[in-house]
């Protein structure tokens, strides 16, 4: 599995919110930022997506939350980070319709995961590539999820990703389920969203 000793990571703070909703968005392909214009397009208090990203990122409570999260800090800025957690087990899906059409299909895709560690994003910035962060963040969050007992990890990303497809899956990720994309004009369109899951032990 790859790894690399030399990279020091630590738990995020709330301080980290806003890099955090600039990584989410990168992983994401855009959706976050579109989700989170939505929100403020609707608050109408003149908040632009990122101030909606940030506020969630500094929550408390919640799967986006810096409570969740580690980050790779370098020359006095925030490199790369991840957040994860468990999925309960059952996993209610409650009513989907409670939910904008875009993100029904992750919620469906993780409720196939359920009791899984749940790796909601990882992300590295472009200028900080190819230096093995990432691979020493999932290694890191792997590390995590078996001191917490969970039989397996899961994620989502999306059929078009073929960087993070590959990368996943040398890291023994394989794919469980899949559904398709819902489009978002000028965001993201066609292609599926894909679950991947490895074994902890």
């Amino acid at each position: 599995m790859p790894t690399n000793n030399f990279v020091f990571i630590e738990e995020a703070t709330k301080k980290d919110a806003t890099d955090l909703a600039h990584l989410i968005n990168i992983a994401g392909e855009g959706m976050p930022h579109f989700m989170w214009q939505s929100i403020a397009d609707q608050k109408g208090r003149g908040e632009t997506a990122l101030d909606i990203g940030t506020a969630r990122a500094r929550r408390e409570k919640g799967d986006f939350s810096y409570r969740n999260a580690c980050v790779v800090r370098g020359e006095n800025r925030l490199r790369a980070g991840v957040i994860s957690g468990p999925l309960p087990a059952p996993y209610d899906i409650g009513n989907l319709d409670d939910f904008p059409a875009c993100i029904r299909p992750l919620i469906l895709l993780k409720s196939k995961a359920p009791g899984s560690w749940f790796i909601n994003f990882l992300a590295v910035y472009e200028s900080d590539r190819r230096q093995r962060l990432a691979s020493a963040l999932l290694a890191d969050t792997l590390r995590r999820a078996a001191f917490a007992a969970r039989p397996y990890a899961s994620l989502i990303v999306h059929s078009t990703s073929a960087p993070a497809l590959a990368f996943f899956q040398d890291f023994g990720f394989s794919p469980k389920a899949a559904h398709p994309t819902v489009t978002i004009p000028g965001v993201i369109s066609g292609g599926t969203w894909q679950l991947m899951v490895k074994s902890v032990f």
